[in-house]
């Protein structure tokens, strides 16, 4: 795994951070259901106002609006609940896939990112094996680091890397097409991987076994 830099190590006073983070939360009706990725990002935010940051900027998504400016899926009431739970000033930017340059990895799109900003912090580890702007363009133009909570789950992901014999790595969630990399290099190191959620769903799909209205992989 490439050497990453750590948030804690970086120059952070008088530095406009922009912070790249993962909001896609689970919202109906313009309410939030699921508030643990809010929460998430906090500590981070907490760092940078003490370590005298001059100005927070958060970027983020939320669904797919495949380039267009989806009214439900505004960043509104996710920056609301982030307000409700910290008192540190920060500037929120909307929803990045309102804009096609966003998933097209767009070179411009990333500079005017990185004009954001004199550091660029990673705070969306579950989105960083997308080759999108905000994720790959943008640190070509500043110095980046990792968030707090990206290192603790890179730290995880390094003892994953390497378990005891005979270990068992169970493996949940969706988008199986995003996970197969993973999957394939989880069954070189374990003695066994069980699946559970939508992934299962696809292999027992993909078996000819009746899924019901189960969520699978769309073919």
């Amino acid at each position: 795994m490439p050497e990453i830099r750590d948030i804690k190590d970086a120059d952070i006073e008088n530095k406009r951070t922009l912070v790249r983070v993962d909001f896609d939360v689970p919202i109906a009706e313009g309410r939030i259901l699921d508030d643990v990725r809010i929460k998430a990002v906090i500590p981070t935010l907490e760092l940078l106002h003490e370590s005298g940051a001059a100005k927070i900027t958060l970027i983020a998504h939320l669904g797919r609006p495949n380039g267009k400016t989806v009214e439900s899926l505004r960043l509104v009431p996710v920056e609301a609940r982030l307000r409700e739970l910290t008192k540190v000033p920060f500037e929120m930017r909307e929803n990045l896939r309102f804009d096609p340059r966003e998933e097209a990895n767009d070179e411009n799109f990333a500079k005017e990112l990185a004009a954001l900003g004199d550091i660029y912090v990673n705070e969306a580890f579950a989105d960083s094996h997308r080759a999108h702007a905000s994720i790959v363009g943008v640190p070509k133009f500043l110095p980046s680091y990792a968030g707090l909570r990206f290192m603790k789950e890179v730290d995880k992901l390094r003892e994953a890397q390497t378990p005891p014999v005979g270990s068992v790595a169970v493996i949940g969630g969706a988008k199986f097409e995003t996970k197969e990399p993973l999957l394939r290099n989880l069954l070189s190191a374990y003695s066994q991987v069980l699946l559970g959620g939508a992934l299962a769903d696809d292999v027992l799909k993909a078996r000819g076994m009746p899924v019901g209205e189960s969520l699978v992989a769309e073919v």
